[in-house]
């Protein structure tokens, strides 16, 4: 993977947590202004946020961009729930946690790459040089052998 494109990657995953922050601050709602709810109403508003804390919490603790994501995908089965209501503070912050998760992923790989490019450099060093001694010995064998043949020729021609 070259660095152009880890670039890019990176910006991708930057503008999509920037795009979902804008959209949590835009589509959040005040309670207060929109009066009383029905019971049946105020149990499905409560399940909502049951879901919505869950999803943030998840997101907001995980320990890695893995864990992240399977928060984050977690919260995506759940499209079809209205989050609109929802205090946008909390998933902020933990879009602003996953956008640290994913940064250091990406500075991990970056690293990774950079040990295997500079392994695999190594390892062609190497190849190169054991390649050369192959052909130092084989040229010493050449030698070797034509050394044997002449005095094989001198020992019948004595």
């Amino acid at each position: 993977m070259n660095r152009h494109t880890r670039k890019k990657r990176s910006w991708r995953r930057r503008a999509a947590v920037l795009i979902l922050l804008f959209f949590a601050a835009t589509t959040a709602g005040c309670r207060h202004l929109k009066g009383p709810l029905s019971p049946g109403r105020a149990q499905e508003t409560s399940e909502v946020s049951a879901v919505y804390a869950l999803a943030c919490t998840g997101m907001a603790t995980a320990k890695n961009a893995e864990e992240f994501a399977a928060a984050l995908s977690a919260m995506d089965r759940r499209a079809g729930l209205d989050f609109s209501d929802e205090n946008p503070v909390p998933l902020i912050r933990a879009l602003r946690h996953g956008s640290a998760l994913m940064e250091k992923a990406d500075k991990k790989a970056d690293k990774s790459a950079q040990k295997s490019q500079a392994r695999q450099h190594q390892l062609k060093q190497k190849i190169k040089a054991l390649e050369k001694e192959v052909a130092t010995l084989k040229h010493q064998i050449t030698v070797l052998e034509n050394i044997d043949q002449e005095r094989r020729e001198k020992r019948k021609t004595q």
